[in-house]
């Protein structure tokens, strides 16, 4: 049923649609552990970042798909997908989800590169707007944080992030999601 999902999304005619579905086709592929199958549609997606008559909306949607897979498969290129969104979120005042969508997805390569400098910059990105952040994004922020704490070998502030991570990442997240607080905790 995803395949023909992703085969009728690829075909719709709204490219913000079109990189929504990508969005939801590259999760279901980390669910299903096979992220192979996903590099044709992040293709398509890089394309829509850099076609000039993209929309603010259309890149951040597509940026997401291609920062995720970069970082997820540690590819390097995810730091210049990175830089390129923050720079149009700050200039075009882009809505926080997308901002911390991205921003999740260049933490998780930083932090998978060892390069806190960069990890604790974008931290303090995505800390701006917690306050409004939902719990799904909220576990999100925890487990980063444990996640940066533990490289820095910093255990009892990691300690005070992991029972709050626990609960949003158990109560709220899907199976990813509660897999990896179990295993952060």
């Amino acid at each position: 049923w995803a395949e023909r999902a992703i085969e009728l999304g690829r075909r719709h005619p709204d490219p913000a649609i079109r990189a929504i579905i990508a969005g939801n086709w590259l999760h279901y592929l980390i669910y299903a552990g096979d992220l192979a199958k996903a590099a044709p549609v992040v293709d398509e997606m890089r394309v829509v970042t850099e076609a000039r008559d993209s929309s603010p909306i259309m890149v951040a949607n597509a940026s997401m798909t291609v920062v995720w897979y970069e970082a997820m498969t540690a590819l390097p290129s995810y730091r210049d997908t990175m830089a390129r969104m923050l720079q149009l979120a700050q200039t075009t005042g882009m809505f926080y989800n997308a901002r911390h969508v991205i921003l999740g997805g260049g933490l998780m390569g930083a932090l998978s590169d060892g390069d806190l400098e960069t990890a604790a910059t974008w931290l303090r990105e995505l800390e701006r707007d917690l306050h409004l952040l939902g719990p799904v994004f909220r576990f999100w922020h925890h487990w980063l944080v444990v996640w940066e704490a533990l490289i820095r070998r910093d255990v009892a502030r990691a300690a005070s992030y992991q029972p709050e991570m626990l609960r949003l990442g158990c109560r709220d997240g899907g199976p990813l999601d509660q897999t990896v607080a179990h295993l952060m905790s």
